[in-house]
């Protein structure tokens, strides 16, 4: 419901933020919501209880979607990585918790699911940036593109050539590094999470090496995930070893 609202056409940014807002409200208080919201905050409070989780990673869920709201600049590679701990961290710590693990008892482990919730999220990034330009969000961050003498007029003209190849090129090696870092991650989980871990590792992996297949043309070109890359996904995770 938060992301509808924040990638929503029909609402200004104010009226964006005034909605997550009240969507804030109900996680911090009691008060009984409107109808129209009330069987879903009722289930979510009852989630949130039954299972101990807390409503810190919801509350940076909303962060990054009132951030969405507002922002569609980025200075910095930095900064893309301070919006991915509310935008995507929360998401890996909500799953674990789910699983029955504990963050007081398991550090490493969630310290290594933000480096891959993390890499996920950029991955995901340079995947779709012909798509987020057309909705004017832009992800590459400026100074990396005046570090290569690319303008904003020339990503809007989707102008590709050896200077956006480079910076996407840089990009894809920062992100892979980070993601790389949450690896060791999977040699610790058990059962059907640890399969599934795998499964989107693997299928996180397969994207960034599409990317380089294409010559990190991702202005008129995206990358998607195929059968035959469905079933090369499924084998390396379910036969192959991840150390």
């Amino acid at each position: 419901m938060a992301d509808e609202i924040a990638d929503s056409k029909s609402l200004n940014s104010k009226e964006k933020l005034n909605q997550l807002n009240e969507l804030e409200s109900l996680l911090n208080t009691v008060i009984v919501p409107q109808e129209e919201v009330k069987n879903m905050i009722i289930a979510l409070r009852d989630t949130i209880e039954k299972e101990n989780l807390g409503i810190t990673d919801l509350l940076n869920l909303l962060k990054a979607f009132k951030q969405d709201s507002v922002k569609s600049r980025y200075k910095s590679f930095d900064e893309l990585q301070e919006y991915s701990k509310y935008s995507a961290n929360p998401i890996g710590r909500l799953v674990l918790k789910l699983s029955g693990y504990n963050e007081s008892k398991n550090p490493e482990m969630f310290n290594y699911s933000d480096n891959i919730c993390t890499g996920l999220q950029l991955i995901n990034f340079w995947q779709d940036v012909s798509r987020d330009t057309e909705i004017d969000r832009i992800y590459i961050p400026e100074e990396i593109m005046k570090k290569y003498s690319y303008s904003y007029e020339d990503l809007y003209n989707k102008k590709y050539d050896e200077r956006y190849k480079n910076i996407l090129k840089e990009l894809v090696i920062k992100s892979e590094e980070i993601y790389e870092r949450g690896r060791p991650i999977v040699c610790l989980l058990k059962g059907r999470l640890k399969l599934e871990l795998k499964a989107i590792y693997n299928g996180g992996n397969r994207i960034l090496q599409k990317i380089k297949e294409i010559e990190f043309n991702t202005l008129h070109k995206r990358v998607k995930l195929y059968g035959k890359d469905k079933l090369i996904i499924l084998f390396k995770s379910v036969f192959l070893k991840i150390d």
